[in-house]
C-alpha cells in the first residue's frame, strides 16, 4: 500500500514539475492529414488544434497533394491553440512558399520573416494565436506582382508551464438573426470576469475590445466572444454569427443588375441577390460546382463571373444539369474582388433559372448525334463551332500508348479518327471502363478503339492556347467493343485480337484463364 502511494505521489510530482518548465514540439506537417471543411481545413496534433479559413482569398487553404506542405493563400488565416501558454512558433517555409512568401500578421504577439533560413516565426505569450496572410508576395521569388502565400513544412512550438484548468464561466453573446438593417449585440459578463470580444471573426484575447455596453451591426458579422477572470484565466471562447436579411436593392425582391454591381465603389459585406443572362452554356462538373458568366444583355460585355457557384438552392451543380446561353438566372451569393474586378465567390447557389426553381428538363433523341446509339467521331467534335452543354459520346481511336496514374486514378490521352496526331481530341484526366480508376495496370495502346462518355470544353491555358478537350472526369464506356456488360462465355483459341481480363486490364497472348477478346469471354488455356 505504501510503496503504490509512493510510486503515485512522485509519478504526480513528476508530472507537476514537468509542467513548470518550457517544452518544444516540433510538428512535421508533411507527415499529416487535413480534416477539410468547406472554406478550409483543420489539423490536430495534440495538444495543438490548426484551423485554416478561406475568409475573404479567392483561394482555399489545403494540403498540397505531392509535397503535402500546409498551403494558404492570400487573405487566409490559421488559427492555431494549445491547452497551455505558447511563446514561440517557428514555421519552416516549403520549397513552394519561397516563391510567394507573404507578409504574416498575428492576432497577438510579433512575426518576423528570415529569408536566408526561409523561416517564419512568431513570439509572445498565448494559448490561441491567428496568423492572417497578406494580399501580395513580399518576400517570395515570383515578383511582388503575385498573390500571396504561406506554404510550410513544419512548425517547432515552444510552450511555457502548463495553466491550471479552472473553470470560467463563459459569456453568451444575443441578439436578432438573422435581422434587417441593424441590429443591438449584448454579451452577459459573468462574476468576476472582464470580457473581450472582435467582430471580425478572430479570436479574441485579453489585448482585444474589452465589452462593456451593447453595440449595433448592420452586416453579415460574426461575434466571438471569452471572458478571463482577475487570475488570468481563461473561458471557452464563444462564436455568434449574425446574418443580415438585406431588404431593398439587392434583396431577394429587388436583386441587383449586373451592371448595378459592376458599378458598386465596394463589395457589400452580406449577402446580397443578383439577377443576369448566362453568356455561353455550362454544365456543372465533377467537383459539384460550375463557373460561368452572366451579364444584363447575354453578351460578354459587362460580364460578371460567378465562380464555382452551386445549383438551385446550393444543390450539387452536376454534369448532368446546365445552363444554357440566355437563361435568366437570379443568384444568391457574396460579392469579392479578384484582380481588380468584381466576381461572385465561391458557393453561391441559383435561386431562380427562367423564373422557376423547377426549370425544364430538356429531352435528347436517344438517336441523336453524339448520344450512346449515335456517337460523335473525334473529327465531328473538332469541327463543332458549338459545344454542346450535356454528356456525350465519342469515339476514336488512341493516338499514343498510355498507361493510368496510381496516385491520381486517371489519365490523359489523345483520340483521332485514323489514330494519327491530325485533328486530335485530348481526354483531360479520363477514368477508365464504366468510370473505374485508371491507374497503371490500364493501359490504353496506340489504335485501340474507344468510346468515351464526357462533357465537352474548350481549354485555355495561360499562355492563351486553347484545346478543345473532354473535361476531367470523363470514362471509356467501350474498348475496342468491349464494355462492362459481357454476358456470353465459351471456350476457344486465341487469335491476333487485344486480349483483357476480366477486371477489363490488357495481358499479353500468355496469360491462362478467362479472357475477353473482341468482346466476348474465352479461356485461354
Amino acid at each position: 500500500m505504501n510503496k503504490i502511494l509512493r510510486f503515485t505521489l512522485g509519478l504526480v510530482a513528476l508530472c507537476l514539475s514537468s509542467a513548470l518548465y518550457a517544452a518544444e514540439t516540433a510538428i512535421d506537417f508533411t507527415a499529416q492529414t487535413i480534416t477539410k471543411t468547406d472554406n478550409g481545413f483543420t489539423l490536430t496534433v495534440d495538444p495543438f488544434t490548426f484551423t485554416a479559413l478561406k475568409n475573404n482569398g479567392a483561394t482555399a487553404p489545403t494540403q498540397n497533394g505531392n509535397s503535402k506542405d500546409l498551403r494558404l493563400y492570400a487573405k487566409n488565416s490559421l488559427e492555431v491553440q494549445s491547452n497551455t501558454t505558447m511563446t514561440s512558433m517557428v514555421f519552416t517555409v516549403s520549397k513552394q512558399g519561397k516563391k510567394r512568401l507573404t507578409d504574416i500578421t498575428p492576432s497577438t504577439g510579433t512575426v518576423t520573416i528570415d529569408t536566408e533560413a526561409w523561416t517564419v516565426t512568431w513570439t509572445g505569450s498565448a494559448s490561441e494565436v491567428t496568423f492572417t496572410v497578406g494580399d501580395k508576395a513580399t518576400y517570395g521569388t515570383d515578383g511582388k506582382d503575385k498573390g500571396g502565400q504561406f506554404d510550410v513544412d513544419n512548425v517547432t512550438i515552444t510552450t511555457g508551464a502548463s495553466t491550471p484548468i479552472v473553470d470560467v464561466a463563459e459569456p453568451t453573446i444575443s441578439g436578432k438573426t438573422p435581422f434587417t438593417g441593424s441590429t443591438t449585440v449584448t454579451i452577459s459578463i459573468p462574476e468576476n470576469t472582464t470580457v473581450y470580444y472582435t467582430t471580425d471573426g478572430s479570436t479574441p484575447n485579453d489585448n482585444g475590445d474589452e465589452y462593456t455596453d451593447p453595440f449595433t451591426i448592420s452586416a453579415t458579422t460574426t461575434v466571438k466572444a471569452v471572458a478571463y477572470d482577475k487570475a488570468g484565466n481563461a473561458s471557452n471562447v464563444v462564436t455568434k454569427e449574425f446574418v443580415m436579411n438585406r431588404t431593398g436593392k439587392g434583396s431577394a425582391t429587388d436583386p441587383y443588375t449586373v451592371s448595378e454591381v459592376l458599378a458598386l465603389e465596394s463589395a457589400p459585406a452580406d449577402t446580397i441577390y443578383i439577377t443576369g443572362k448566362v453568356v455561353a452554356g455550362v454544365a456543372g462538373t465533377s467537383f459539384n460546382n460550375a463557373s460561368y458568366y452572366i451579364s444584363d444583355d447575354g453578351t460578354a460585355d459587362n460580364q460578371l463571373e460567378v465562380y464555382r457557384g452551386k445549383y438551385i438552392d446550393g444543390g450539387n451543380f452536376t454534369p448532368s444539369l446546365k445552363l444554357t446561353a440566355g437563361d435568366v438566372v437570379v443568384i444568391k451569393g457574396v460579392l469579392t474582388t479578384y484582380n481588380d474586378t468584381y466576381e461572385v465567390t465561391a458557393g453561391s447557389s441559383i435561386v431562380t433559372i427562367n423564373g422557376t426553381k423547377d426549370p425544364e428538363t430538356v429531352e435528347i433523341d436517344p438517336n441523336a448525334k453524339g448520344t450512346e446509339n449515335n456517337p460523335y467521331t473525334a473529327g465531328e467534335v473538332m469541327a463543332l463551332t458549338t459545344l454542346p452543354v450535356y454528356e456525350v459520346y465519342v469515339s476514336g481511336t488512341v493516338v499514343t500508348t498510355v498507361s493510368g496514374s496510381d496516385q491520381y486514378k486517371n489519365a490523359d490521352y489523345y483520340i483521332s479518327n485514323d489514330g494519327t496526331e491530325n485533328n486530335q481530341l485530348k481526354v483531360f484526366r479520363g477514368k477508365w471502363l464504366g468510370g473505374a480508376n485508371f491507374t497503371s495496370a490500364q493501359t490504353l495502346n496506340a489504335g485501340d478503339k474507344v468510346v468515351v462518355k464526357g462533357t465537352l470544353t474548350d481549354y485555355t491555358n495561360k499562355s492563351g492556347v486553347t484545346t478543345r478537350e473532354f473535361a476531367q472526369g470523363s470514362q471509356i464506356v467501350s474498348l475496342n467493343g468491349t464494355t462492362t456488360a459481357i454476358s456470353s462465355i465459351k471456350s476457344n483459341t486465341v487469335d491476333n485480337a487485344a486480349i483483357y481480363n476480366l477486371a477489363g486490364q490488357r495481358v499479353s497472348k500468355t496469360y491462362k484463364g478467362m479472357v475477353i477478346k473482341n468482346g466476348k469471354k474465352y479461356i485461354a488455356r
